[in-house]
């Protein structure tokens, strides 16, 4: 299926939010919870991660869907709704962007 622009693939969802350090551990809770949950009922869910800076402010969660169309229908899921909602609230800044993978690379074993 071709979409934007003839890309095709996989889509990553990423949502970066600075938050008050004392937020932090229940921000990461709930998103953990959420994600753990998703692979059971969102069609087109094939892996996520939560990330934390070093400096304990900004918490980067990044989703992977086969395809736009399953991204866009996990914003309509309750469960993601509330922790973006959440995440809202909290965030002192946040960013929403969506991305085709076009290389990826791994350590060689030899």
């Amino acid at each position: 299926m071709h979409l934007v622009d003839g890309l095709d693939g996989p889509v990553i969802g990423v949502i970066k939010i600075t938050v008050d350090a004392g937020d932090v551990a229940e921000l990461i809770a709930e998103g953990t919870a959420v994600l753990a949950a998703e692979p059971e009922d969102l069609p087109g869910f094939l892996a996520a991660q939560i990330l934390l800076s070093v400096d304990n402010k900004t918490i980067v969660v990044l989703t992977e869907w086969t395809d736009h169309h399953a991204w866009s229908q996990s914003r309509y899921d309750a469960r993601i709704g509330d922790m973006t909602e959440r995440f809202y609230i909290k965030a002192a800044t946040i960013e929403f962007e969506t991305y085709y993978r076009r290389a990826s690379f791994t350590a060689r074993t030899h």
